[in-house]
């Protein structure tokens, strides 16, 4: 008497979708652009690589590069920002800046919205690592022992991202406060 059943298959990428929070990733911008110190508190959480949505990344790198140089995160400074870098009209121009401004329903869950951002960009960078590891396993032309160095020094690499995203270079609160 075998009470055990395997359990269901995994669902299949197709099925599933890439992990994505684009709801959130649009909040988060909105609630910077509604409340400029909500960027100082995402910040810490999120960068702009972990933006699924390309034209979200660029927008938060924009606010970034305005964060560094002690600007708000204004929608006006934001436009010239990103028009600087030759994005706006690639992103939808002004119209997606203000769209994001009047969809975001408060700027209190900005950290919240960021967190669904970070998680989906974590399982996405673990659906990158787990296809990096069937690449090293089916390469038979490395000894078991490389293979498991590899995936080990892979898997350890990802750990201390999860460790050390968000910190911050001493430089930044030091100038912050002199």
């Amino acid at each position: 008497e075998n009470s055990w059943t395997p359990p269901p298959p995994p669902p299949q990428p197709e099925q599933a979708g890439i992990p994505s929070a684009l709801e959130a990733e649009a909040s988060v911008l909105g609630a910077c652009l509604l409340n400029p110190d909500a960027l100082s508190q995402v910040a810490d959480i999120l960068g702009a690589g972990d933006f699924y949505r390309e034209r979200n990344s660029w927008v938060f790198a924009a606010m970034l590069r305005l964060h560094e140089r002690r600007e708000p995160p204004d929608l006006v400074l934001l436009t010239q920002e990103l028009e600087r870098a030759g994005k706006l009209g690639e992103l939808g121009g002004p119209a997606y800046l203000t769209e994001l401004l009047l969809d975001t329903p408060s700027a209190f869950y900005a950290l919240h919205y960021a967190g669904l951002v970070r998680e989906a960009a974590q399982r996405r960078h673990i659906i990158a690592m787990a296809g990096q590891f069937a690449t090293l396993a089916f390469d038979r032309t490395k000894e078991i022992g490389e293979v498991m160095a590899a995936v080990e020094t892979l898997f350890f690499q990802m750990a201390q991202d999860r460790v050390t995203h968000g910190l911050e270079h001493i430089r930044g609160p030091v100038q912050r406060y002199i």
